[in-house]
């Protein structure tokens, strides 16, 4: 015979301990440190890519002065047929393109970046050098930091196809690629 039994009733869980909580906060910590600077160099190169955009018919006038045989040194914004002065070639995120020719054979054109391309690219530079060769056109390429301007390396465009350094296959032509 059996007197009293006592059972005590199943709860069903009701929430989260602890622990678990802290595992998914650390979890989420270590994917924010990865994925945030990924983020950060992803819009810092979306920014500097309106450089090169803006820089096109700069690079295509010193082509074109190439091809006619045309090009001199001290060959500069009027001579080529842009706008008179460097500022005049501006965006959101650049103040100046500056085209020169520097010899019958070489041709340079200089971006400079604003504040607003953030805080790795204010102010600084990326410059374009062109090689100018008989029968081929001119053929483009960013020289390394400091020769190719003082645009961080992380975030530099790749060089247009025909380049030095990381550059593509032979050819070029007279825009950025």
């Amino acid at each position: 015979m059996q007197l009293f039994s006592y059972q005590r009733p199943m709860r069903a869980q009701q929430g989260f301990t602890l622990i678990e909580l802290m595992i998914v906060v650390a979890i989420i910590g270590i994917l924010a440190a990865v994925g945030i600077p990924a983020y950060q160099d992803y819009t810092a190169k979306a920014r500097i890519a309106e450089g090169p955009n803006l820089a096109a018919p700069a690079m295509t006038a010193l082509g074109v002065a190439c091809s006619e045989g045309s090009l001199t040194s001290g060959m500069e914004h009027t001579a080529l047929g842009l706008p008179a002065l460097p500022t005049d070639i501006k965006g959101n995120y650049v103040t100046s393109v500056a085209a020169k020719g520097n010899s019958a054979t070489e041709g340079t054109v200089t971006i400079t970046y604003s504040a607003n391309a953030g805080t790795e690219a204010s102010g600084r530079t990326l410059i374009y050098t062109g090689t100018c060769a008989p029968g081929s056109g001119m053929r483009w390429h960013i020289g390394e930091e400091g020769a190719g301007g003082t645009l961080p390396t992380r975030i530099r465009p790749r060089n247009p196809a025909g380049g030095g350094a990381g550059g593509g296959a032979a050819g070029g032509g007279g825009t950025p690629g």
